[in-house]
């Protein structure tokens, strides 16, 4: 009991020290993943790890890409990027891209193992 006390109180520790000092660095690489999401123009079936639609993303997903050429133009575009507690191991980023009345909401999670973002799932709303 006393060890996974210990462990809850690591990983409060290491979420609130994510939140309150996390990296410009990252921040600034998700922003350029919606910059880069927005004139994406064709989708290569290919999944080689050295063919990434995205330069920071392993995997931008066929249903995704769809959303956003349906999207499109991005025009007075506004992309908003916002760290968060995602189910799924811990902290992350929601990537908002916001066009008049379309929002467009991706989660994302960073893996130092790759050094590369992995989109976890994304919702349109209109």
């Amino acid at each position: 009991m006393k060890k996974n006390l210990i462990l809850l109180l690591i990983t409060i520790l290491s979420l609130v020290f994510f939140f309150c000092n996390g990296s410009k660095e990252l921040d600034s690489r998700v922003k350029k993943i919606g910059e880069e999401l927005i004139v994406l123009e064709r989708m290569d079936n290919s999944r080689s790890n050295e063919n990434f639609l995205v330069s920071d993303v392993v995997d931008v997903g066929e249903s995704l890409f769809n959303v956003i050429q349906k999207s499109k133009p991005f025009d007075n575009v506004k992309i908003n990027v916002k760290r968060a507690i995602i189910s799924i191991g811990g902290a992350g980023y929601i990537l908002e891209i916001v066009k008049e009345d379309l929002v467009i909401s991706i989660k994302l999670k960073y893996y130092s193992s790759y050094d590369r973002f992995h989109i976890l799932g994304f919702l349109s709303q209109k």
